[in-house]
This record gives structure tokens, sequence and C-alpha cells, in this order.
């Protein structure tokens, strides 16, 4: 997919409505403070411009750390700490533990007692938390051409 169909969705299809639904929440918020949000209005107008006269105009990567590029770092990065605080460290995640033990007659045995060594599961809970910098290396600097996440409050400021 060019970039330009990225802009230029044509059809909401029923498998895309959420990502619609959240288009039309963040549309709406800017238009309450639209002046915080002129830098982005500005570039994604130039953007929709561009690809209605070329539709693989390169807008996203057009140059290095637009307004698109940040927001698209910053989502990579936004979805990393969500999963971080919202999923990793949910106290409800012991029930995974109770779910595979439950589970432990149909799975393989020797996997069974390695997960349930002292401090197993919180060992792999505590690698997958440890990961998520490599994560965002992976998906967003390798992936999408963004900054380190140290760098990126610097780079995109006012996001």
């Amino acid at each position: 997919m060019s970039d330009c169909e990225v802009f230029l969705f044509q059809q909401v299809s029923a498998e895309s409505v959420s990502i619609f639904q959240i288009i039309t929440v963040i549309h709406s918020e800017i238009q309450k403070t639209p002046e915080k949000f002129q830098n982005s209005i500005e570039f994604v107008s130039r953007a929709v411009g561009k690809c209605s006269i070329d539709s693989n105009a390169p807008v996203i990567s057009e140059d290095n750390m637009n307004p698109a590029q940040c927001m698209l770092c910053f989502l990579v990065y936004d979805v990393l700490k969500y999963i971080n605080y919202n999923i990793l460290e949910n106290p409800m995640l012991g029930g995974v533990a109770e779910a595979i033990d439950e589970a432990c007659a149909f799975l393989n045995q020797d996997l069974c007692q390695a997960l349930f060594q002292p401090h197993a599961f919180e060992a792999i809970i505590r690698g997958l938390q440890d990961s998520l910098g490599g994560f965002y290396d992976l998906i967003a600097v390798q992936g999408f051409g963004c900054v380190s996440y140290t760098d990126l409050f610097g780079a995109c400021p006012g996001h």
C-alpha cells in the first residue's frame, strides 16, 4: 500500500470500522483545539494535495520526522506502553497462569513443569516487559523509519 493510499481510503469496510471510529474521535478532539495541531493539519492537507495529484507520492517518508511520521512513531510507542501498563502489569494476568494450569492435561508435561517452577511465570512477563524497547526498535525504527524511543520526544516536539 502506498503512502497515499493510507490517506485516501475510499470505502470503510466492516473490518475497518474500529479504525474509522478512532480517526473520527481523533478528528473531533483536534477540532476542539486546532491551534495545538496546526503542524499536523498543514501536513495532512499537503499530503492530501500530493496524493490527489499522484497516488504513489511519498508523503509519510518524504523527509525526516514530519508530523505524520511522528504520529506513526508515537502510535507504536503508545501501543507498546499500553501493553506494558495495562496488560503485562494487570493483576488479572494471574488468571492466565491458572488457565494454563487447567490446560496442562492437554499440553506437553515438560512445558507445564517448566512454567510452574517458582517465579517462572513472573520471569516470562518481566522478559516481555524488558523486550518492549526491542519491539519498538523492530516495529518503529526498522519498520517505519522512526528515531529510537530515547530520541522520540526530542525529534517530535509537541506530540
